[in-house]
């Protein structure tokens, strides 16, 4: 795959064009059906939000040296595959309910972040050891 400058790179690249995309939808895209079961379009945008918000504060954690599971989550291997979608699901919809008509001014911000946070780890940074771990809550979704 290159290296990793060359992963962020095409990171960024890829990220320009779903944001170009997004920004082409017509506004009654956004209510219309996703090809994931009972989630609108602006719900999957707001999936997301969530992920680049989540894989941000992992790297940042990470940085400080903090590999603990964050409030709200559950170390690797506990819960199930089936009970993480389903969880997924409502934190997506909740946080789209949430962000209201700012679902695309979030994802831009928070894909920037992950972005600039990934094109500025030091070659030390990235070869910091990662712990994996699994949401049980996003505590800034009052969930």
């Amino acid at each position: 795959m290159g290296t990793f400058a060359d992963r962020v790179m095409l990171l960024q690249a890829e990220s320009s064009r779903i944001k170009q995309y997004l920004r082409t939808l017509p506004p009654d895209a956004w209510d219309r059906p996703s090809t994931c079961t009972q989630w609108q379009v602006r719900d999957v945008v707001a999936h997301l939000v969530g992920v680049a918000e989540v894989y941000a504060d992992f790297v940042a954690r990470g940085i400080q040296g903090d590999h603990t599971p964050p409030p709200g989550w559950l170390p690797a291997g506990m819960g199930s595959a089936m009970a993480g979608a389903e969880r997924t699901a409502q934190l997506s919809i909740a946080e789209r309910e949430r962000l209201g008509d700012q679902v695309l001014a979030a994802y831009d911000a928070a894909d920037d972040r992950l972005n600039r946070l990934l094109a500025g780890l030091s070659p030390q940074d990235r070869a910091r050891p990662w712990q994996e771990v699994r949401p049980l809550s996003r505590p800034h979704l009052g969930l």
